[in-house]
């Protein structure tokens, strides 16, 4: 299950959530922190999870696998994930958004409070996960959900902004 953060939810007395408007206002929006991209092999991957977002592996409890950095989504609800990330991202939103409809309101909330629904997904999962940027490390699946990738997204980004001729030697370790 993909969960979304959901903004703009009706509560029982009609106004939406954190924004003190009336029913017949804007609908609500969702968020669910991830960021998609192309797979080499054109299915949709994981590229990322935001920090503090509804999927983040610091904030999962014990039956809350989630979706983990390098996932390669396969079905949305039941159907068939669409090829770009923006079609899947689009599905996604849709099913969220259909879930919340069908249910009248978000089953559960985030430790902020915030109003919370889940996406069930069907994912193809890895044994090993090269980083998406620099494709210079590689970690297993258990050490991609303790987190170990989302690490690496500090000695990444400077790595990444160094001349490209730097980084054309064999072992980059050492600027790395």
């Amino acid at each position: 299950v993909v969960r979304a953060r959901v903004v703009g939810a009706p509560t029982a007395d009609g106004a939406k959530e954190g924004h003190g408007a009336k029913e017949g206002s804007a609908a609500a929006s969702v968020s669910f922190g991830v960021v998609l991209d192309d797979g080499d092999d054109g299915r949709c991957v994981v590229r990322a999870v935001a920090e503090g977002s509804p999927n983040d592996v610091a904030l999962r409890d014990a039956e809350h696998t989630g979706i983990l950095i390098g996932d390669e989504i396969e079905e949305i609800e039941g159907l068939k994930a669409a090829d770009s990330k923006e079609m899947v991202a689009s599905m996604m939103r849709d099913a969220a958004l259909k879930k919340l409809a069908d249910e009248g309101s978000p089953g559960d909330a985030d430790a902020a409070g915030l109003p919370m629904v889940g996406v069930r997904c069907r994912v193809r999962r890895p044994r090993s996960v090269f980083c998406l940027c620099c494709r210079r490390l590689s970690a297993c699946a258990r050490c991609v959900a303790a987190g170990r990738l989302h690490w690496h997204r500090h000695e990444c980004a400077p790595f990444q902004a160094l001349p490209a001729a730097s980084k054309k030697a064999g072992d980059t370790s050492i600027i790395r």
